[in-house]
């Protein structure tokens, strides 16, 4: 994707990284019953670069699920608010940040061993190194979703 202020862009791999994993919530922007709908979600990841797979979770039924069964497109958007840059004039205030915005095709993770590969790298991101135990029920409850990153970009202020 092209910036419009590549000033402020990040390309290193290694502080793209960080920005990751100093996030743990990712907002997910999608369109669902023909509207558009934003939600923020835990998440994990694998690789990196061309090769980045984001992971999250939903119950099995209701607007979100639905929406990602039909199969489009979403943007995600995941930040690290600064500082408050305080001015004299309004509209000198601003704020540090690092963020990164991307786009891909969720798709549903299927499979026990893949369900459990993507809630491991969930749980490893949010809550440390497992090992994570689940129960059955829960698993069979919850829909994993699989996001690989088709473009993304990342940005920083201060």
């Amino acid at each position: 994707m092209q910036m419009r202020r590549s000033d402020r862009q990040i390309t290193d791999p290694a502080a793209i990284q960080a920005i990751l994993d100093a996030c743990t919530i990712l907002r997910l922007a999608l369109v669902a019953d023909g509207k558009p709908y934003v939600v923020p979600l835990h998440f994990g990841y694998t690789g990196a670069g061309e090769s980045l797979t984001l992971y999250f979770h939903t119950a099995r039924e209701g607007r979100l699920p639905r929406a990602l069964l039909a199969g489009s497109p979403a943007c995600f958007e995941m930040d690290i608010p600064g500082e408050i840059i305080r001015g004299e004039l309004a509209c000198n205030f601003s704020q540090c940040f690092a963020s990164i915005i991307g786009e891909g095709t969720p798709r549903a993770v299927t499979g026990d061993a893949e369900k459990r590969a993507a809630l491991d790298a969930l749980m490893d991101h949010v809550a440390g190194p497992g090992p994570h135990i689940y129960a059955d029920a829960a698993l069979r409850a919850t829909a994993v979703w699989a996001l690989p990153v088709d473009s993304l970009t990342a940005k920083r202020r201060g």
